[in-house]
């Protein structure tokens, strides 16, 4: 290692690669100057100073947030709104009707199968009471299994959402100084 040579102030590496590169984030000069993405991300995640997160501990250079790919931040803006989450929710709960519904898993010659006898000739127009009760039953059973799939799809797209916009929004940007 030269002294021209620059190196990650946290970790004293002075490997640069491009999933792992090295840049300057803030004022800093000389041997501070330069740090590893992954390094200033783990310091700005563990450090005990809140305000770590956002600027410089040295010189309290307020670190420049922004993506790396313009379209994170139209993907990130997206999947920040309830309403897109709904609507890619709801698509995926009908893609997913639509594939077990495609591959004969809830067609009507199968549902005799799923739920025994419960259905067949009469059993809605009262011609057996425990006919209606296990229809009832069945349709309670259904409505509530598609509630929680529903819930499940819903929350997962949620979660996925905020991680990727919390990702888009909370990378630091290289700091170009002025010569």
């Amino acid at each position: 290692m030269t002294d021209d040579e620059p190196c990650c102030r946290i970790c004293f590496d002075t490997a640069d690669s491009s999933a792992n590169p090295l840049f300057r984030p803030c004022h800093c000069a000389g041997t501070s100057a330069w740090v590893h993405v992954e390094c200033l991300d783990t310091w700005r995640r563990t450090s005990v100073n809140k305000r770590s997160f956002y600027e410089c501990d040295a010189c309290k250079f307020k670190y420049k947030f922004g993506a790396r790919v313009g379209d994170q931040i139209f993907v990130a803006r997206l999947l920040s709104t309830a309403g897109a989450i709904h609507a890619l929710a709801l698509c995926l709960g009908s893609l997913i009707g639509w594939a077990s519904s495609a591959l004969g898993l809830t067609g009507m010659h199968h549902a005799r199968f799923v739920v025994g006898d419960w259905f067949g000739p009469g059993t809605l127009r009262g011609a057996d009471r425990d006919n209606a009760f296990g229809h009832v039953v069945a349709l309670v059973a259904i409505a509530a299994g598609l509630c929680i799939a529903f819930y499940w799809i819903y929350s997962s797209l949620e979660a996925w959402a905020r991680r990727t916009a919390r990702h888009a929004q909370h990378i630091v940007l290289d700091f170009q100084p002025v010569d």
